[in-house]
């Protein structure tokens, strides 16, 4: 059995409260590889850990740190990223806090490193198309209310114009 650490950078981001933006920048990554370190997806890099503590000032790193054991059943293992070692052909991996609590246990059943691939590609695909949709509904929204801040200011115009017309006509008289 394997042990590594894994960095809850999302909770760490929110107690600190670092814009995922802010921290991309900084670190040189892109926002995407941040939300796939959030989601276990990708490890922390040693860069990253250290952008943590020199510009943002995160002086316990290590308690936002949890140990992740692997139990490689059958020759199934998980890397330092989470992912499936290829060729593996299924048992489990428990992902601890530093009291022991068993916070999350993934299971895997594929009979060949491809199905694992693939479903880890249909995942992400997944991911991706969901964001995108949310991100098009969210756009779809945003100009339906500038569209009708356009028609007020329109209104508003109109109004103060015609007003400027009767103050005109009050001022000739």
């Amino acid at each position: 059995m394997a042990t590594i650490k894994r960095l809850k950078l999302k909770e760490l981001r929110e107690d600190y409260k670092i814009d995922r933006g802010d921290l991309a920048e900084r670190a040189g990554f892109s926002k995407n590889f941040l939300s796939m370190v959030e989601k276990g997806r990708r490890g922390a890099s040693d860069k990253l850990r250290q952008v943590l503590i020199d510009q943002f000032h995160v002086d316990n790193l290590e308690d936002y740190e949890i140990e992740v054991e692997t139990d490689d059943v059958n020759g199934f293992s998980f890397d330092n990223h989470g992912q499936l070692n290829n060729g593996q052909k299924g048992g489990t991996a428990t992902y601890y806090d530093f009291k022991g609590q068993d916070l999350q246990t993934a299971t895997a059943t594929s009979t060949s490193s491809k199905p694992a691939t693939l479903d880890v590609m249909t995942s992400v695909v997944n991911d991706y198309l969901n964001r995108n949709q949310e991100l098009q509904r969210d756009k779809d929204k945003l100009n339906e209310e500038l569209s009708e801040a356009k028609k007020k200011i329109e209104e508003l115009e109109s109004t103060v114009l015609s007003l400027q017309n009767k103050l005109d006509r009050l001022s000739k008289k």
